[in-house]
């Protein structure tokens, strides 16, 4: 249950996403889970053990990333939009379709003609480089400060256990 708790409150927080999308960040993260997850069985998810068949998770998203919905001809125009943006954030369990949520009407709907940009958000301002990876900064208070024993290790220090100083370091 703690595993699921914190993947949703994760995944809420880290596309800072309204709150009352709770249940579809908890579904999310279940479902997730179930098809990713090791099992007491080496090698199988426990969806794979439950169901007797493989899932291709190539067909898994990121929770929050942006997407495409294609509006069908019967309701769009010929000048008009093909397509209406929304933010995924989970799976319709009775079809393959996915949970769109769009946040000007405030609604989620579940569409299979999907198309999803999950590097829409990836600004280079929001990371910074530790050794030959991409660490997202969380806050803009905190600053990477290397801890002195070891070149490789790096943790985030926030400017309140610093004594309110910002100390930029190289």
């Amino acid at each position: 249950m703690r595993t699921v708790v914190e993947a949703a409150r994760s995944a809420i927080h880290a596309r800072n996403l309204n709150e009352k999308l709770w249940a579809e960040a908890v579904f999310y993260s279940v479902f997730t889970l179930n098809q990713t997850g090791t099992s007491s069985v080496k090698g199988k998810s426990p969806a794979e053990l439950w169901f007797g068949r493989t899932m291709d998770i190539r067909t898994l998203r990121s929770f929050g990333c942006d997407c495409y919905v294609l509006i069908p001809a019967r309701y769009r125009t010929t000048s008009g939009k093909k397509s209406k943006k929304g933010i995924l954030v989970g799976y319709d369990i009775d079809s393959a379709s996915y949970r769109i949520y769009f946040s000007n009407t405030n609604e989620v709907v579940s569409s299979e003609n999907v198309i999803f940009d999950e590097n829409s958000d990836a600004d280079e301002s929001m990371y910074v480089e530790i050794g030959n990876t991409m660490q997202k900064e969380h806050n803009k208070n905190e600053r990477l400060s290397n801890s002195g024993d070891d070149s490789s290790s790096y943790e985030f220090i926030s400017s309140e256990e610093s004594g309110g100083e910002e100390n930029e370091q190289p």
